[in-house]
This record gives C-alpha cells, structure tokens and sequence, in this order.
C-alpha cells in the first residue's frame, strides 16, 4: 500500500505532488502554540529573501520585488495541515534545517529519510564518531 492505496490501484492514478511548504523549517512552525501572525510575516519574508545560486545560498530581496506567490499565499492552517497528515518527512540536503527534521519526526512519530550535504563541523563541534574523534567529513 502507498498512502493507504492497494497497490493494484496506483498503476491507474495520476502522479500526486508531495505538498510543499516554502519556509525555513524549524521548531516554530510546529510548536509555537499561538500561531503569531508576526512570526509567519518574518518567516516568510527570511524564506523569500533567500536564493540558491552558484555561490551557495544568498540573501538579497529587493524592495520593490514582489514576494513568490508561494510563499505570500501561506497560511497558518495550511501548513499545520501539511505538518499534521503528511505521512513522511524527507530532508534532501537540509543543512541546519538537519536537527529539526529529526526532532519534529520523533515528536510527531512520523517516519523520516535524511540525504546529508554539508557537515557543517564549525556548527557542531560536538558531532563525534564513535571512537570519540570529531566529524569533519563524510
């Protein structure tokens, strides 16, 4: 079964899109008990500001460019509703978002997938392997 689906009725269904929540995922956006109008306003313009470029990412929106409709169209309701029924969590290159992947899963008995990028050592000095010696690389 996929998602509830006997597997003899997927070869008929049309491909479903994963939904997507354009924002920086952090402990916030599931654990913030008042849903803060003021932190989805900062969450949304931190995550349209932001651009992968050949550089890495970079920060630069302009003051006269209009916010992705992705992002502005957000609401509250629609992205606990992701965060609620999804049925896994994938972190594909998550970077710092690594942590926080983890943590909502195991709050939120989801099953999850990490495919690591960077190790960010100078982020986590405390990242050890077993014999105790410091990650640094894969």
């Amino acid at each position: 079964m996929y998602n509830d689906v006997p597997k003899e009725a997927i070869a008929d269904m049309e491909p479903i899109n994963p939904n997507h929540v354009r924002l920086f995922f952090e402990p916030e956006l599931w654990r913030l008990k008042d849903r803060s109008e003021e932190y989805l306003e900062t969450s949304k313009m931190r995550s349209a500001a932001v651009r992968w470029t050949k550089k890495g990412l970079e920060t630069s929106i302009e003051n006269d460019e209009a916010m992705p409709q992705d992002i502005a169209n957000l609401r509250w309701d629609e992205i606990q509703h992701s965060l609620q029924h999804c049925s896994v969590i994938i972190g594909l290159h998550p970077d710092q978002a690594t942590e926080a992947i983890v943590d909502f899963a195991i709050e939120n008995q989801k099953p999850f997938v990490i495919v690591p990028c960077c190790t960010y050592s100078d982020l986590f000095p405390k990242r050890k392997f077993p014999d105790g010696r410091p990650v640094k690389k894969y």
